[in-house]
């Protein structure tokens, strides 16, 4: 019984971290391809939709230090959890955002959640102990933001 519990608690952590990785190819595939969609569907022209990239950044970074600062004093699965789900819900909400404002507000929730993931599945990662995931954090940090 205690194994099958174990097991399943694996399985859904694997999942997790699964959907992790997953949520931050989405993000960077709305500021990358489909920015000239984002241009006709906000009816901005391209210098305005430059701001996103700022936001994006902006957020990441100040995920990655909510993160440093949340990673020793909360519970590493709750933390990963709630911060997918508010990144899902960003990412469903901005095909139905038509105001620029709200599209840099939108955006910025998604940096942020992507710097807390990236810092979230580093610290998880860390804590197994094993060797496949030592240089994780150095990747982590060499990717674009």
């Amino acid at each position: 019984m205690a194994e099958d519990t174990s097991r399943r608690s694996k399985l859904i952590e694997t999942l997790w971290l699964f959907w992790a990785f997953n949520h931050r190819g989405i993000q960077n595939s709305i500021l990358g391809p489909t920015i000239l969609d984002l241009q006709l569907l906000l009816k901005e022209d391209l210098r305005a939709l430059s701001y996103l990239f700022f936001a994006n950044g902006l957020g990441s970074m100040l995920g990655a230090l909510a993160a440093g600062f949340l990673a020793p004093r909360f519970n590493l699965r709750i933390q990963l959890c709630l911060s997918l789900m508010v990144g899902s819900a960003s990412l469903v909400a901005v095909p139905h955002v038509h105001y620029i404002v709200y599209m840099y507000t939108m955006v910025f929730i998604l940096g942020t959640t992507s710097g807390l993931l990236r810092c979230l599945f580093a610290e998880r990662c860390g804590k197994r102990q094993d060797q496949r995931f030592s240089l994780l954090p150095v990747g982590c940090q060499q990717g674009p933001s």
